[in-house]
C-alpha cells in the first residue's frame, strides 16, 4: 500500500502538473497568437501603403503623359493647318497673279505702265516698312477734253 500511495500522489503531482502546463500553454498561446496577428496587421498595412504609395505614382505618371499627349495632339493640330496654310501659299505663289504680287510686296517692283508713289508718313516710319502705292498710269486721251488737249499742244503741259 505504501508503494500505491507513493505512486498516487506523484501521478496527482504529476496530473496537477500536466494541467499546470496546458494552462501554461494555452495561456502562453494567447500572446504568441496575438503577437503573430498584430505582425500579420502590421505586414498587411505595410503591403497596402506600398501598393498604394505605388499606385499613386504610376497615377500621378499617367496624368502627365496624358496632359503631353494632349499638348502634342493640339500642337499637332495647329502644324497640320500651318501646314494646309503653306501649301495654299506654295500653290498661290506658283500662279502668275502670285508671282506678281510677292514682286509687288517684296521686291518693290512695278509694271511698265505704273507710276510708283512713295508716301512719307509724319510719324518717321523707316524706309522698309513703307510700302509704295502703285497708280496705274492709263493713256486713255479720251478722258481729256479738247480745250483740254489744244491747251497741252500749245503749251506743253
Amino acid at each position: 500500500m505504501e508503494d500505491n500511495n507513493i505512486e498516487q500522489p506523484e501521478n496527482a503531482e504529476m496530473q496537477f502538473s500536466a494541467e499546470d502546463n496546458k494552462k501554461q500553454t494555452v495561456k502562453g498561446a494567447y500572446p504568441k497568437f496575438f503577437i503573430y496577428a498584430v505582425i500579420a496587421v502590421v505586414f498587411a498595412f505595410f503591403t497596402g501603403f506600398v501598393f498604394i504609395k505605388n499606385y499613386m505614382a504610376k497615377l500621378s505618371e499617367y496624368k502627365e503623359k496624358l496632359a503631353q499627349y494632349e499638348s502634342l495632339q493640339t500642337e499637332n493640330a495647329s502644324l497640320q493647318k500651318e501646314n494646309e496654310h503653306l501649301k495654299q501659299q506654295i500653290a498661290y505663289l506658283n500662279t502668275k497673279s502670285g508671282v506678281e504680287s510677292l514682286a509687288r510686296e517684296k521686291l518693290g517692283l512695278i509694271k511698265p505702265s505704273e507710276i510708283a508713289v512713295v508716301v512719307l508718313n509724319d510719324d518717321k516710319k523707316k524706309f522698309e516698312e513703307q510700302k509704295p502705292s502703285v497708280e496705274e498710269k492709263t493713256p486713255n486721251k479720251s478722258s481729256e477734253n479738247w480745250f483740254s488737249k489744244i491747251w497741252n499742244t500749245i503749251f506743253g503741259h
